[in-house]
């Protein structure tokens, strides 16, 4: 390793320096352009008459998974690694896009998968922990494979947490999602054992008429002052749909009985 003592600065002479302001991305092709192109240098297309920065605030449950090679032979090589990781990622992208997920490829091999962006749905977290299930049954048929082709399996502990992030504009090619509850996602992922899914408190209060929840000691996490409760997800029932037992109504007793008064008279004016 080596480390940086000081940079050189840029020769004036490389070239004409790019206005400043945000690049516009083409639509056709993906190239960043000039702020004040009309048109993209690589395919001519025409560019948007405007790209604004849009960001919102949204409230999201995000999936992080780190899947992470076992061998008894050692490390493996470097093409087996690309090979296995290229696998997974063909298994468990339309898994987790099945149940609504926008995917984002994160540092290294780990995957995280956004719900609720950038359509949301009431049931949002219900489709994480499912979408999680899911994953953790389709790694055993692909490590049958793996280790059939390449003698290693795969371990795939999970994270999912509920919370309020900032949503960039993916057209600007910002960050997809940034906020507490990405970081507290990525550490319940870390806390969880090979096969395990922990779920934050958010996400467990969403989901527990729909899946079992085991309680877990309280979580020291890196960068939460206090201790976060997290439970373990050992499965869900696929045929509930979060709605049951249905939710009392409350300080509403007065209203259907003056509805009934109402109706009797009625009853005796006919």
């Amino acid at each position: 390793a080596w480390q940086v003592v000081s940079v050189t600065a840029p020769r004036e002479d490389v070239g004409p320096e790019r206005p400043a302001g945000p690049a516009r991305l083409c639509d056709a092709c993906g190239c960043a352009n000039d702020h004040d192109a009309r048109w993209c240098e690589m395919c001519g297309a025409t560019l948007a008459a405007s790209d604004v920065v849009r960001e919102s605030r949204r409230m999201v449950t995000i999936l992080f998974a780190d899947p992470r090679l076992e061998s008894d032979d050692g490390p493996p090589s470097a093409e087996t690694v690309r090979v296995t990781m290229a696998r997974y990622d063909t298994v468990m992208r339309p898994i987790l896009e099945r149940h609504g997920a926008t995917v984002e490829k994160f540092i290294g091999d780990a995957m995280m998968a956004v719900f609720g962006l950038p359509v949301r749905h009431e049931d949002d977290a219900q489709r994480a922990v499912r979408a999680a299930r899911d994953m953790q049954a389709a790694l055993v048929d692909l490590n049958v494979e793996l280790g059939d082709r390449f003698g290693v399996t795969l371990v795939q502990p999970i994270g999912v947490n509920t919370g309020t992030v900032v949503a960039g504009d993916a057209i600007e090619a910002q960050r997809l999602v940034t906020g507490d509850a990405v970081n507290v996602a990525a550490r319940l992922e870390q806390a969880a054992a090979a096969g395990d899914v922990v779920i934050g408190p958010l996400t467990r209060r969403l989901v527990r008429d729909s899946a079992v929840t085991e309680p877990m000691p309280a979580l020291e996490l890196k960068g939460k002052s206090e201790p976060v409760r997290a439970h373990r997800l050992p499965g869900v029932d696929s045929g509930r749909n979060g709605r049951e037992p249905p939710l009392p109504l409350v300080g509403r007793g007065a209203a259907p009985a003056a509805w009934g008064r109402l109706a009797r008279r009625r009853l005796r004016r006919q």
